[in-house]
């Protein structure tokens, strides 16, 4: 199977585990599948790629309804009050990473944002959206494009348009200065055809921030496994190379965070294919006696380039 960003071959290197049978969308989305590294740009991704009608069905049950571990914990009604509460109270933190954010976009684009609109994709709580509108209010106008309606709240508190659901639904006769999308494009099995269409919500000059696990080597030495529901795992090169093959100019590609040291995740070396509820409950354990442990990021900022 060609890469989808630079289309050198690609061979097949490590298989899915850890997929939780009680999930029986990601079952059947990554049952017999595993992932491909590409020997050119060393992009890792899903092969085969799950359908992506599936995904859509499972983001959209994921994102809306509580977990099944925590509705079996203490109920439906009970589960769900807990997420908005916490969604609620993310929604008044302030955007301290958003701020970063937005300071590395000012320098790119070497202009104000007043009077322009901004897009963040799979905004969640919306922190690059809510830097914005701190430091300029109402002279930006700041819109979100998020699959859950919890964050309802939190965006009608700071002045924000939910104006579609994903990527695909935006009306491509909007156009943007600045779209932002942080942990989304690992999701998508069409990440090449997300990057276009932002292009083309983008104006002249515009510019992409994109955020991604940092996947580059120790990663899957440490990792084991790739674990759903990713299905691109990025390293500089190959993000580098999506941007490019959709048609940005990197001008900033930086690592976050620390290096890895230690498996961030909680997958073992020799974790099954499909995992029950024992042994789930098992691993997460194991994870949560690591500690707290953030996995390096990378974000790239890119500019529209012009004909």
């Amino acid at each position: 199977m060609p890469c989808p960003f630079c289309a050198s071959p690609a061979e097949r290197i490590l298989a899915y585990r850890g997929i939780p049978e009680a999930e029986p969308l990601l079952v059947e989305g990554f049952r017999a599948r595993g992932v491909a590294r590409c020997t050119g740009c060393e992009h890792v991704f899903a092969d085969p790629m799950p359908d992506a009608a599936l995904l859509d069905r499972y983001y959209a049950h994921a994102f809306r309804a509580p977990p099944p571990s925590l509705r079996a914990r203490i109920g439906s009604s009970r589960a769900g009050a807990c997420l908005r509460r916490l969604r609620t109270r993310l929604g008044a933190q302030p955007a301290s990473d958003g701020t970063a954010q937005l300071e590395a976009i000012d320098g790119v684009l070497g202009r104000s944002l007043s009077g322009a609109r901004t897009l963040e994709v799979g905004a969640g709580p919306a922190s690059f959206s809510r830097a914005v509108r701190e430091r300029h209010g109402a002279q930006v106008i700041c819109d979100v494009a998020e699959p859950s309606d919890e964050w309802r709240t939190v965006y009608e508190r700071h002045g924000l348009r939910r104006i579609a659901a994903t990527l695909e639904g935006i009306d491509e006769r909007e156009r943007y200065l600045v779209i932002h999308a942080a942990h989304v494009v690992e999701h998508l099995p069409d990440a090449l055809s997300a990057l276009v269409k932002i292009g083309r919500l983008l104006l002249d000059g515009g510019v992409l921030f994109v955020e991604v696990p940092d996947c580059d080597a120790p990663y899957f030495r440490i990792h084991h496994h790739p674990d759903p529901p990713h299905v691109h795992f990025f390293g500089r090169r190959s993000l580098a190379a999506l941007a490019k093959a959709a048609g940005f100019g990197v001008r900033s590609l930086e690592r976050a965070g620390p290096p890895l040291a230690a498996d961030p995740g909680f997958l073992e070396a020799d974790t099954k294919e499909l995992v029950g509820d024992r042994e789930l409950a098992r691993l997460l354990e194991r994870r949560r006696a690591k500690g707290p442990h953030a996995g390096a990021t990378l974000r790239l900022i890119a500019t529209k380039e012009t004909a």
